[in-house]
C-alpha cells in the first residue's frame, strides 16, 4: 500500500471517529447497537462503513463507483452490505433508514440540493443524518490544496480547469447559507464548534489553521461565526 493510500485511509478512520463522537454526544450512546438500519453515502472503500457498523444492526454502504465497491478491503461482517448507486437517486423506499452518514460528499455531486432531498425522503420521521462538508468561504481548498482560487466564479473556474486539466471544475462548493437553505425541512443541530474545540485531533481539513483559529477565538464567540469555519458538522433531524 502506498503512502498516499495509508494517509487517505487514516483520514477516513479519523472521520469515522469524529462521526461516532458526535452521534454519541447527540444520543448519549451507552449500549450497542443503537441504530437499526444505517446508510453510508459515498462509502468509497468502506472504512467509515465498517467503523460505524458496531453501532448499528445493519449498515449499507453506497458509492457511485463500482470499482471502489469491488475493491473494498474491509472485513465484511454479517451486518454490512455494499452496493453501487447514485446519491441523487437512492434505490430505497421512503422512510427506510434510522441513520444516514453523508460525510464530505455534497461537494462531489452535481446537485447538492437533490442529494439532501433524497436523504430526507429515505429517513424515517425522527431519524437523523450526520452531515459534514466544506465551506466555500474558507480560504483553503483541501481537495486541490490551493488558496482562494475556488472563490472565483464558476465560469472562470471551468475555463481555468479546461486549460490546466482539460476538463471542467468538478467540485460544487457552497457556503453556510446555501447549504442551510437546502436543509430547510430538517431541524439542524450544529456540531461545528463541538468538533473544532473538543475533537481537534479529528479535524483533517487544514488542521494547522483550524488549531490557530480555536486558539485565538473563545468558543462562546465561535458559535456565532460558524459560517466562517472550514467544515460544517451537523446533525440533521427529520421531524
Amino acid at each position: 500500500m502506498t503512502k498516499a493510500n495509508v494517509t487517505y485511509d487514516n483520514s477516513r478512520i479519523m472521520k469515522a471517529k469524529k462521526i461516532i463522537s458526535v452521534l454519541s454526544d447527540y444520543r448519549g450512546m451507552s449500549t450497542k447497537p443503537i441504530y437499526n438500519l444505517c446508510l453510508d453515502i459515498g462509502s468509497n472503500k468502506g472504512i467509515i462503513t465498517h467503523e460505524i457498523s458496531s453501532y448499528c444492526n445493519r449498515v449499507i454502504g453506497i458509492d457511485n463507483s463500482l470499482e471502489l465497491i469491488k475493491s473494498s478491503y474491509v472485513n465484511k461482517t454479517e451486518n454490512i452490505d455494499f452496493l453501487a448507486g447514485d446519491g441523487l437517486l437512492l434505490p430505497f423506499k421512503d422512510n427506510t433508514f434510522d441513520l444516514v452518514i453523508c460525510a464530505q460528499v455534497y461537494e462531489h455531486t452535481t446537485s447538492p440540493g437533490l442529494l439532501l432531498k433524497e436523504i430526507y425522503r429515505i429517513l424515517r420521521p425522527g431519524a437523523v443524518c450526520f452531515f459534514s462538508g466544506p465551506n466555500r468561504l474558507w480560504p483553503y481548498e483541501y481537495h486541490y490544496r490551493w488558496y482562494f482560487l475556488h472563490w472565483l466564479p464558476r465560469r472562470l473556474l471551468d475555463i481555468y480547469f479546461r486549460l490546466i486539466y482539460k476538463r471542467n471544475f468538478d467540485l460544487y462548493l457552497l457556503n453556510y447559507w446555501q447549504i442551510m437553505k437546502m436543509c430547510s425541512k430538517f431541524n439542524v443541530i450544529d456540531y461545528t464548534t463541538y468538533v473544532a474545540y473538543e475533537l481537534g485531533d479529528f479535524v483533517i481539513e487544514e488542521k494547522m489553521l483550524m488549531n490557530l483559529l480555536t486558539a485565538i477565538i473563545p468558543r462562546s464567540f465561535a458559535k456565532h461565526i460558524t459560517f466562517l469555519f472550514p467544515n460544517f458538522n451537523w446533525i440533521l433531524l427529520k421531524p
